[in-house]
């Protein structure tokens, strides 16, 4: 038998213990945040700068050009699939399609020992984003998209394919309104 002693020696060993982890994890923190405030600053100190602009400018004209590239393309194969209006129904079919997927849990659907609830929640979360898709509600990305969709409906612009793409249009310098690259 543990006298009262030898217990609450034991627990406080536990809590310096617990301590003691801690601050080894705070301590390897700290160390990752000065390795890397060291890196910045060796960077900072070290007189690339025009080094790394040269590179993002070269990573731009080479962006710019494959986007380019895949641009004419994508537009082709958009005018023949029959136009913009057939290539947003498509990304929006696509989107359901992925949000059915996401909602089922793959293709085994995750289904119980009956399969009546699991089958009830997919078919109501299936109206659900049907619902939302018909009736015009968006998420903020798809607000964006609807509101470049206002403009020529039947011409393909190049933000559009960047766009769908997950592209940021600033990042590779491009301007939405004037539909060309800027510096």
């Amino acid at each position: 038998m543990t006298s009262p002693n030898t217990s609450y020696a034991q627990q406080r060993v536990t809590v310096l213990q617990k301590q003691l982890s801690s601050l080894h994890a705070q301590l390897s923190a700290l160390r990752a945040n000065l390795d890397t405030t060291a890196q910045a600053l060796k960077i900072e100190q070290s007189n690339q700068d025009p080094e790394i602009e040269a590179l993002v400018h070269k990573w731009r004209l080479v962006t710019r050009e494959a986007a380019e590239e895949l641009f004419a393309s994508a537009r082709d194969r958009v005018n023949r699939m029959g136009g913009v209006g057939v290539w947003r129904e498509k990304m929006r079919q696509s989107k359901l399609r992925k949000a059915e997927w996401d909602t089922c849990g793959g293709a085994d659907g995750g289904e119980d020992a009956d399969g009546s609830d699991v089958e009830r929640e997919k078919e109501a979360r299936r109206r659900e984003i049907e619902d939302g898709i018909d009736a015009g509600g968006r998420g903020d990305s798809d607000r964006e998209e609807h509101e470049s969709e206002k403009g020529d409906d039947e011409t393909f612009t190049m933000d559009m394919m960047l766009k769908n793409l997950n592209i940021d249009l600033k990042m590779i310098g491009f301007d939405k309104e004037n539909q060309r690259w800027i510096d």
